[in-house]
């Protein structure tokens, strides 16, 4: 049997997996490794973690495969995307500068302030495909250049995660078309030297920009003597973890909505190329070139399924999944009594307030309250950032040709009470797909393509497929939305002067 290794550079683990020709899972890895919060908006990784469970993963699926159909050489390629935007600095040998800057974190509000103040306007953000927020990576190397010159001057190439990860496999740098954003023009690959120049950063720095289903090089030998994968496989550039997604998904045509359900929440619609979309001062969504001459617009979230994790975790005192842990409370199922509201930025928020002072706020509390009110307040308040950040989507999109469905895949699709409270709280049908981990089945899509087996569209047809549908509740719809959804945005904007303060404490 022929297979495709996938990879995934998650922000709490890596997942390696094999998958056919069908788009179905044969086989899985997962490893996790920690997030260092070395003070409050300063979060780094380490890439050797990244780069141990991917090892780690392959080596168990090599192991797990001896006595199988698969045999080491079945596989056909691989490929892999990783979170993002993440800053990985390495020297001309491949060492590991420093600690990864990941995309949580959010140091660099000076440099922010910096580019504004350096640039003009009109002159960034008609570079800039995604809002320039202090997790931008060009942020994040500015910040490394004012406040580690001494690293700075020893960094060769600037690489994501899955950058990284490839450069392992192959000994090669290089990157992809929006991996490089903020650096590169995203349609042409071509770098933005003015750009750059007038920030003072050396073009060299940027790696070789080639499209994500690209081939970047072969396998080494010195892979196969430290974990047995044989050298000479095919490895394609893949993506950053969010646009993989979008293509694990289905998506392969225009007004199609999707929602990618993990650590954060991707919400989006792919329309026509040729749709004029006016740019704010405060740009909102990340808008991104796609496959099929489509353009997908999105927004993303900081801190879902973390909301999940932490309540788990934390409260409840539980290491079981959120999929496997039931909480509910049959007698008390929808708040239209003593409801309970819930802010979830325990970590700050991208989408759509762009405030990383924010902090998660649990209003309307009283003694009538239980752990299943808490559990389903936090379900919740997901749902209503899902439709917040919608109500932007149908702004700047063509209202009438929004259809009444959101496909959703990602770790969070496999939690059916989330996907009813969205369902309900969107008032459209959530459907979800067999495959939820899209991230790696998008990698294999990619490898598919790579390898001129599939075109997008043949792959994407034989290997998504859908699997449950949840039809939304319009009555609960209708009291969520004329009823709580007010008073959860409201509940920012009435603290945002508290936020800004419990910050400078």
């Amino acid at each position: 049997m022929e297979v495709i290794l996938t990879i995934d550079i998650g922000t709490s683990s890596v997942k390696v997996a094999a998958i056919n020709s069908k788009g179905e899972l044969v086989k899985t890895s997962q490893t996790s490794y920690p997030t260092h919060y070395l003070k409050p908006n300063n979060l780094e990784q380490d890439p050797e973690d990244w780069w141990n469970g991917v090892k780690s993963g392959i080596y168990q699926i090599l192991k797990e495969t001896q006595n199988s159909k698969i045999s080491k050489l079945s596989i056909t390629g691989i490929a892999c995307c990783g979170h993002s935007p993440t800053l990985v600095c390495v020297d001309r040998q491949g060492k590991i500068l420093r600690p990864a800057i990941i995309w949580q974190d959010s140091r660099a509000f000076k440099e922010v302030k910096y580019i504004k103040e350096r640039l003009k306007e009109e002159f960034y953000t008609s570079i800039m495909t995604s809002p320039l927020t202090p997790s931008s990576r060009i942020a994040k190397l500015i910040w490394l250049k004012n406040n580690e010159p001494n690293t700075m001057k020893k960094v060769y190439a600037i690489l994501e995660p899955k950058d990284y990860i490839n450069y392992k496999l192959t000994g090669e740098y290089k990157t992809s078309f929006l991996s490089g954003r903020d650096f590169v023009d995203v349609r042409t690959g071509k770098v933005h030297s003015k750009f750059l120049n007038m920030l003072e950063i050396p073009e060299s720095i940027i790696p070789k920009i080639i499209p994500s289903y690209s081939i970047i090089g072969n396998t080494t030998k010195s892979l196969e003597d430290e974990i047995g994968l044989p050298k000479g496989i095919p490895v394609i550039a893949g993506e950053m973890d969010s646009i993989t997604s979008i293509v694990g998904t289905g998506i392969t045509k225009k007004n199609m909505c999707y929602n990618i359900s993990g650590t954060s929440e991707i919400i989006g619609i792919s329309i026509d190329q040729q749709v004029n979309l006016s740019r704010t001062k405060k740009q909102p969504y990340f808008s991104y070139p796609f496959y099929n001459n489509l353009q997908i617009i999105f927004e993303a979230t900081q801190a879902s399924g973390k909301s999940i994790n932490w309540f788990i975790k934390n409260i409840i005192g539980s290491d079981k999944s959120p999929n496997k842990l039931i909480l509910t409370n049959e007698k008390n199922d929808f708040p239209k009594m003593n409801p309970l509201i819930f802010l979830p930025y325990i970590e700050g928020e991208r989408s759509p307030i762009w405030d990383s002072r924010a902090r998660g706020i649990f209003f309307g509390l009283n003694s009538q309250h239980s752990k299943f009110d808490f559990y389903r307040a936090i379900l919740e308040g997901i749902g209503f950032s899902i439709l917040q950040n919608f109500e932007i989507l149908r702004s700047i999109s063509n209202k009438d040709n929004i259809p009444d469905y959101l496909r959703v895949s990602g770790g969070g699709a496999e939690n059916n009470h989330l996907n009813q409270i969205k369902a309900d709280i969107l008032g459209k049908k959530v459907v979800t797909t067999k495959f939820c981990e899209s991230g790696l089945l998008g990698g294999a899509i990619l490898v598919m393509m790579g390898l001129k087996i599939y075109s997008f569209n043949e792959a994407v047809k034989k290997m998504v497929h859908i699997d449950r549908i949840f039809q939304p509740n319009m009555e609960k719809h209708h009291h969520y939305y004329s009823r709580l959804f007010p008073i959860y945005k409201k509940l920012y904007q009435n603290n945002i002067v508290l936020f800004k303060e419990l910050g400078e404490i």
